[in-house]
């Protein structure tokens, strides 16, 4: 084979794969894929089922989906979907998980020093989030789109409340304060109410379903017992299809 004819194969293979790593979903292709994940809900009724009747005899939800088989249901059900088969379960233990986000102002357009990983407030801003878990307690605190370069400011409670030079007072929240547990009662008193709340997680055990689109893309669809769902989740948002969330 030629030196030509090699780069061309090579050419051809890099696009097909490329093709397969980003090419969008049509909108029929989409349409008949939330069809699919409708059946799958069905098909999670009996375990749901399982799973409720475990929690109201145990008081508590199942370690892990076998503890069901077979005092609570015969066999576990797949998806019936090709490539995500599986129902995934998670015991979380506890249930309402909040985000706080306190705006910390204005980068002045200076570039942010990594990735931005919340939705919330406006883009050119850096924010502060707190996330309240158990106990109404911060179990992790981050900042977001903050400037690359930043020189830290001594933390004033009373210039904090009013807004300004919060970025670089920031900087010493984590030094004066111990904000793991804190509780959300006192992190308010020091800092005043949020610029914004809502709601991360609203149960105690999640049933998922993972599906990949593409090979950088993943489709997930869950169920909440209780089914509160939040309209923004995990940076995308948010469909119902049936009883279930659909992130996208």
């Amino acid at each position: 084979m030629s030196s030509v004819s090699k780069s061309i194969l090579l050419l051809l293979c890099f696009s097909g794969f490329a093709w397969l790593l980003l090419s969008p979903t049509s909108e029929k292709s989409l349409h008949a894929r939330k069809a699919d994940f409708y059946q799958a809900s069905l098909r999670a009724e009996r375990l749901i089922g399982a799973i409720n009747s475990y929690t109201a005899k145990y008081k508590s939800a199942p370690l892990q989906l076998d503890d069901l088989v077979p005092g609570f249901i015969e066999a576990l059900p797949d998806t019936g979907l090709a490539g995500c088969s599986s129902f995934k379960y998670v015991n979380y233990g506890s249930g309402r998980i909040l985000i706080l986000w306190y705006d910390l102002g204005s980068r002045q357009g200076q570039p942010v020093a990594k990735e931005s990983q919340y939705p919330d407030g406006d883009p050119g801003h850096a924010i502060l989030t707190f996330t309240i878990g158990e106990g109404d307690a911060v179990i992790d605190a981050k900042f977001d789109r903050m400037p690359k370069e930043i020189q830290s400011a001594e933390f004033d409670p009373e210039l904090w409340i009013s807004g300004n030079n919060r970025i670089a007072m920031a900087i010493d929240l984590p030094e004066k304060y111990e904000l793991f547990r804190m509780p959300r009662s006192v992190l308010e008193n020091l800092l005043g109410r949020p610029d914004g709340v809502r709601v991360l997680r609203d149960a105690p055990w999640e049933l998922r379903i993972n599906c990949p689109r593409n090979l950088t893309e993943r489709d997930v669809l869950f169920y909440w017992p209780g089914e509160r769902y939040p309209q923004q989740l995990y940076g995308g948002n948010t469909e119902m299809i049936g009883n279930w969330l659909y992130v996208h």
